[in-house]
């Protein structure tokens, strides 16, 4: 039977069909975050976007050295701008980062903030160990959910530290939406950052 599949020129075309087309899609492309961001504040809202760099490395209120009087931290947990710790404090995950670079493949995304620290995100779902992060060691989950990238750090020392990063289309701004919630806590600390590209 093969013999005469081959006489007939059958067999060849049977394989072209079986073959997948190496032209086909394999799943559609996420959004492009690659770039150099920079920090809107007119457009950013949020509690999250008071906190910045105390003396001694420490975080405190923007102007102030308070904690935030909205979605602020009680209950027994200690304020950001006490905890210290430089560049990997709790308080110096929860600022506002002025600048962030990001550099994207399909199977990696590399953040680097304006104090120099990077992230690398694997967006996967599957759970990471980091060890040297800002806020503590911490076990990271990252995904793509539609068009955002969300990641999420569970803390050792409590608490969980999400991130959404979302391109909007229209104005090509990126949309940073943050959230720290600890057991503690009476509410959320929540921000939306607004980061406008810098095409230089």
């Amino acid at each position: 039977m093969t013999f005469r599949l081959l006489s007939w020129g059958l067999v060849p075309v049977l394989l072209a069909m079986a073959r997948p087309s190496a032209s086909a899609p394999i799943s559609d492309a996420h959004p492009q975050l690659s770039g150099l961001w920079t920090l809107n504040p007119q457009l950013t809202r949020g509690a999250g976007q008071h906190f910045n760099r105390g003396e001694g490395g420490s975080l405190g209120r923007r102007g102030r050295g308070e904690p935030p009087d909205e979605g602020g931290v009680g209950g027994g947990v200690v304020p950001p701008e006490r905890l210290g710790g430089g560049n990997r404090s709790l308080g110096e995950l929860l600022r506002p980062k002025d600048q962030l670079t990001i550099a994207q493949s399909d199977s990696l995304i590399v953040l680097t903030d304006d104090a120099g620290w990077s992230r690398e995100l694997i967006p996967t779902k599957q759970r990471m160990r980091e060890e040297l992060g800002q806020g503590g060691p911490a076990e990271i989950v990252t995904q793509w959910k539609g068009d955002k990238l969300v990641t999420e750090r569970f803390l050792d020392g409590g608490g969980t530290y999400t991130e959404s990063f979302e391109l909007n289309k229209k104005t090509g701004r990126l949309t940073l939406q943050m959230s720290f919630r600890a057991g503690r806590m009476p509410r959320a600390i929540e921000s939306t950052r607004i980061y406008e590209r810098d095409n230089q």
